[in-house]
This record gives structure tokens, C-alpha cells and sequence, in this order.
């Protein structure tokens, strides 16, 4: 008789595992992959491309989309933010991150805009300068 390992496993605790798992490979039993979804029907998104550092998490997520199904991020350069919104509600861009205020305002004239999430309104700050806190003195 063998002396366990260290990690419990002995060769009849093997041997047992072996005799489990051989059966289910001749019987043509094998793990697959399981979807929770279908793929999406659209796979090449268009985001919005603007000199402004508050959208970076669209660039960031590029790798997250392809992780979902999207095979292709393509980039609309639209200019300033106000030029975002109409893109959007016109269709030329899938996905932007902008402040909500303006967005909601294309909503009550009519565009068509979808809200999926919220961002931070504090780092939409537009005149392009960073905000520190007040020193403590």
C-alpha cells in the first residue's frame, strides 16, 4: 500500500479517477462548450473618436466588445461633443460616452438613442482641464 502525497492524492485515488473518466472517452462523451447567448447580429460597432481624454474607456473596451462577440471597432472621428449626439441619434456611430444632460435632450426632440449605462459626470469635464481637490493647509 502507498503513503498519500502531500495534496491527499494516492495511486488508488488515481486509479479510481482513471476508471471514471476512461469509459466516458470510449463512449464518445466529451466536454463542450457551452454558449449562454447567441452571437451578436451585429459584429462591427462604430464608436465615437474625439480629441478628449474622457472617452478612453471607449478605447479600453475594445478588447472587452471582441470578448462578446463584436469582431471589428471601428472609430468615427465627429468632432466636438455637441457633434457626437447628432451623430449618434443619426446613426453614424453605434456607441459614444457622453454626458447624459444633452443626450436626454435628443431624446424629448425625438432621436432614437438608447441608454445603456451612466459615467461619471464629474470627468466630463469640458473645458479640458483637470480638476484637483483643494489642498488641505
Amino acid at each position: 500500500m502507498s503513503a498519500p502525497q502531500a495534496d491527499g492524492w494516492t495511486r488508488r485515488r488515481f486509479l479510481d479517477g482513471l476508471a471514471v473518466i476512461g469509459p466516458a472517452g470510449l463512449l464518445g462523451l466529451r466536454p463542450r462548450w457551452v454558449a449562454a447567448e447567441p452571437p451578436p447580429e451585429t459584429t462591427t460597432l462604430r464608436l465615437d473618436k474625439r480629441v478628449n481624454i474622457y472617452i478612453a474607456p471607449q478605447y479600453v473596451a475594445e478588447e472587452l466588445l471582441q470578448s462578446e462577440g463584436f469582431t471589428q471597432a471601428r472609430y468615427v472621428e465627429t468632432g466636438l461633443s455637441g457633434a457626437a449626439y447628432k451623430a449618434l441619434a443619426a446613426g453614424e456611430v453605434h456607441i459614444t460616452l457622453s454626458f447624459v444632460g444633452p443626450s436626454i435632450m435628443r431624446v424629448d426632440v425625438g432621436d432614437p438613442i438608447v441608454f445603456l449605462a451612466g459615467g461619471h459626470a464629474g470627468c466630463l469635464n469640458s473645458s479640458g482641464r483637470t480638476r484637483s481637490a483643494p489642498s488641505a493647509t
